[in-house]
């Protein structure tokens, strides 16, 4: 008996270890990546089953702002270059990585596909809102106010813009029809059946690349540095791919 209940002692013991070693990140990631990258995470976990990935998905200027505030975070994963390259510059990120990049397409109501067929429709009297992200804080917005600059057509339109507070949040206005277009990625396009999708030249707005990086005062910086190396390897990019991102890789620190 005494060996028996040393033996539980003992497994006791082994699997209390075994659970607090565990060891959790947390990424904050731009609304678009997050069909691809939870994909990205169920099978990192799989891999390294001590490890458990929480994700917090947002505009990424908001998530910027939030890392500058002290929140939580291991890892930013960013729509843009801008917000990572201020946190590079102020010291919040140690070091980056762009693995992924993206396109912007205008999106309208299926039955609007016969009247808008290209950015510049959006000045017919037709068209009484479109849908953009902010800006300021929403990179996917930042890119299709540099489409209409670059078109001259803001002052125009501006009156009409109505603002998201992510690209999701854009999609959204424009499926459930309120308002007659809206700038996303290609690949928050979920459903051809509900829109019709107009691509936009690339050179009408900024590169639209996706850097990752380790939050500067992070404590689980080993575990952060497997998840970027995850992040590049072919499973990860096969996963990307089938939600219609493409492959970019550049580095920084």
């Amino acid at each position: 008996m005494k060996v028996v209940k040393n033996l539980v002692i003992w497994l006791s013991l082994f699997l209390y270890g075994c659970a607090h070693s565990e060891q959790h990140l947390t990424i904050s990631a731009a609304a678009s990546l997050q069909g691809p990258l939870e994909e990205v995470v169920e099978a990192f976990e799989a891999e390294h089953p001590s490890v458990r990935i929480n994700i917090n998905y947002g505009g990424s200027g908001a998530l910027k702002h939030q890392v500058e505030e002290g929140a939580p975070v291991d890892l930013f994963f960013s729509a843009g270059m801008s917000p990572m390259e201020a946190l590079v510059e102020s010291g919040y990120i140690k070091e980056w990585t762009t693995v992924v990049e993206n396109r912007l397409v205008l999106v309208v109501p299926d039955q609007l596909g016969q009247d808008i067929k290209q950015v510049e429709d959006l000045s017919k009297s037709i068209v009484q809102k479109i849908a953009i992200g902010q800006p300021e804080t929403v990179p996917a917005g930042q890119y299709a106010k540099e489409v209409l600059d670059h078109l001259h057509l803001w002052d125009t339109v501006q009156e009409k813009i109505v603002y998201g507070k992510d690209v999701r949040h854009v999609y959204t206005y424009v499926t459930t029809n309120n308002v007659e277009a809206g700038f996303v990625y290609k690949t928050d396009v979920q459903s051809k059946d509900l829109v019709q999708v107009i691509p936009i030249p690339s050179e009408l707005h900024s590169p639209i690349v996706y850097p990752i990086g380790i939050v500067a005062n992070t404590k689980q910086s080993d575990e952060a540095n497997r998840f970027i190396e995850f992040i590049q390897e072919e499973q990860a990019k096969f996963i990307f791919e089938k939600y219609d991102f493409s492959e970019r890789n550049s580095s920084g620190s």
